[in-house]
């Protein structure tokens, strides 16, 4: 079976890759027998317009606000092309579990987890947290990946801020 690892951006996936020996570059992902290394490219996933939830709320009136949805996430035009490329990587059959191996911190968290909404993952899910992209910083992370679950806290942060931002622009804009 293939552990898939997903990066933040081909800079950082290639670097695993090369750690990982997934020295196959195919335009979806760095590959090796049981290695995939596939990359986004930043946020792939926003956060629907008000149209979107609501025909009304397409065109705006000061009748409508405040507009208090909890926005579904979408696939964003500007990186569909790569969203779709890494979600057919993450869903393989071949694929047994998926490491998160977006950048350190709340943007990177939600990067990858809306994404995985976005994909419909349901597999086994790590986390690779590094702050140091060096050699012996990237081989300690590897050694220590985590359940997601650990990051659960840090996921909603990233959301509820993500939510916020889009109420304000929404609603005070």
């Amino acid at each position: 079976m293939v552990v898939a690892f997903v990066a933040e951006k081909p800079s950082v996936a290639e670097l695993i890759a090369r750690e990982l020996g997934a020295d196959r570059k195919e335009a979806d992902a760095w590959r090796s027998p049981e290695v995939w290394v596939t990359w986004l490219v930043g946020h792939v996933g926003e956060l629907a317009e008000p149209g979107d939830i609501r025909p009304q709320w397409r065109r705006w009136t000061l009748e409508d606000l405040p507009i208090l949805a909890v926005p579904p996430w979408r696939v964003a035009e500007a990186g569909r092309t790569r969203f779709e490329a890494a979600a057919r990587v993450v869903r393989a059959a071949e694929v047994e579990r998926v490491v998160c191996a977006t950048d350190a911190g709340r943007e990177g968290e939600l990067i990858f987890r809306s994404f995985a909404e976005l994909a419909g993952l349901a597999k086994p899910v790590e986390r690779l947290w590094v702050s140091s992209l060096t050699t012996a910083g990237l081989r300690a992370g590897l050694a220590a990946l985590r359940p997601l679950a650990d990051y659960d806290g840090l996921a909603r942060a990233a959301q509820g801020r993500a939510w916020i931002d889009w109420w304000l622009g929404m609603n005070a804009s």
